[in-house]
């Protein structure tokens, strides 16, 4: 079973199906504060919803197609982060998180964050990590700035949410830009 430990207080675990209430519960309570920019959030309407999204991304898991955790803080469930989209021909995947509202502010999606970047690029041998992120979600953008992400460019209009198609920023960090890669 994958579980990582950031810290004495921090912990990513795949998300695990007797978690469901849990984790439909921090979503519910977060949900204007998500809706802004996941349109995963409006169809997530009841427990079994989020069962359904815990048993799809612990097949993704089984088939070595990516690794979506859920992010624990002081023993209870915080939100989510993961790589999605892993192409093993040019060793690419994509990060994506959120985070209750109560638990923002705090480094806790920065440390996770790099702690994965590491783990992608020591165990998995992935070449490229990919953000996303909408350019009015200045918070997300600066997780990648923190992290040494290089801004790529805007994919325009490529996504759509509430009814709007909305621009995407990219950043990236391939493995030799690490600070501790080898030279």
């Amino acid at each position: 079973m994958f579980a990582f430990t950031i810290d004495e207080k921090i912990e990513l675990r795949l998300h695990e199906e007797h978690h469901a209430e849990e984790l439909f519960a921090l979503t519910d309570r977060n949900r204007a504060h998500l809706g802004r920019w996941f349109p995963w959030v409006e169809h997530t309407q009841n427990v079994d919803d989020t069962l359904k999204f815990i048993k799809g991304v612990r097949r993704g898991y089984a088939d070595n197609e990516a690794v979506l955790t859920s992010v624990w803080c002081d023993g209870n469930i915080a939100g989510t982060l993961g790589i999605s989209r892993i192409d093993w021909n040019i060793g690419s995947g994509e990060i994506g998180y959120w985070l209750g509202a109560d638990y923002e502010g705090r480094g806790i999606i920065t440390r996770s964050c790099r702690a994965l970047i590491s783990y992608a690029f020591d165990t998995l041998k992935l070449n490229r990590i990919v953000i996303k992120c909408q350019p009015e979600n200045t918070r997300s953008s600066a997780v990648a700035k923190r992290l040494g992400f290089s801004y790529e460019g805007t994919l325009r209009e490529s996504a759509k949410h509430n009814g709007k198609l909305h621009d995407m920023e990219v950043y990236s960090v391939l493995r030799r830009e690490r600070s501790d890669a080898p030279r």
